[in-house]
């Protein structure tokens, strides 16, 4: 569900290409880890140690794939949209392979992880059947995907994804963007979701 539907800031909205190269040097510090670790803390229905190859969708600066290195996986492979992003990761030394795709269509091999991640990023795909589909390929029988997301609910009430350009000229400030969004209704239970697309069209 297109955001622009629950805006109430107007900050002006950018490709997440564009949007993510300019925040990347600034992404570990200004995303808090409470936002993802620690949901990945309490996951209990997947045995890290056990997962031989991962593979990290929209692995951005590698916060995700460092986790997952820590927590006694080897092989992770990683895909985002965005080069700088993937720079940043390279320099963690926590993937196996770095990738230059999107999510939805990427170039690893089929049915060669036990595991696939898509941390904090369905929020910027307007549908997610698709990488739902694209992480059934790559899974092994009885693999795991995980996907931990920005809550639409958040979306709803004008919260979008954003951050802070830095200024050009120290005399002058900084302004705020927006990334492409969508409220993926979808994650939803089936009666809330009927409930918040009946609001949105009364």
């Amino acid at each position: 569900m297109d955001f622009s539907l629950f805006d109430r800031r107007g900050y002006p909205v950018v490709p997440v290409e564009t949007g993510y190269a300019e925040w990347a040097n600034d992404y570990d510090v200004t995303v808090a880890a409470g936002l993802d670790q620690p949901l990945l803390d309490s996951l209990r229905s997947v045995n890290w140690r056990q997962v031989r190859r991962a593979a990290d969708l929209a692995c951005g600066t590698g916060r995700t794939g460092v986790w997952l290195r820590n927590h006694g996986l080897g092989a992770i492979h990683g895909v985002d949209l965005t080069q700088r992003m993937l720079d940043i990761a390279a320099s963690k030394h926590a993937y196996e392979q770095l990738h230059l795709a999107d999510v939805a269509g990427t170039p690893l091999l089929s049915s060669a992880y036990d595991l696939c991640m898509l941390v904090l990023a369905d929020e910027h795909l307007a549908e997610l059947e698709p990488v739902y589909r694209e992480a059934v390929r790559l899974l092994v029988a009885g693999g795991r995907f995980v996907l931990i997301g920005y809550h639409p609910f958040f979306l709803m009430r004008g919260m979008s994804t954003h951050y802070h350009r830095r200024p050009r000229s120290t005399r002058r400030l900084g302004s705020s963007l927006m990334f492409t969004s969508s409220a993926n209704t979808s994650m939803l239970p089936a009666r809330q979701a009927s409930s918040s697309r009946s609001s949105v069209s009364a």
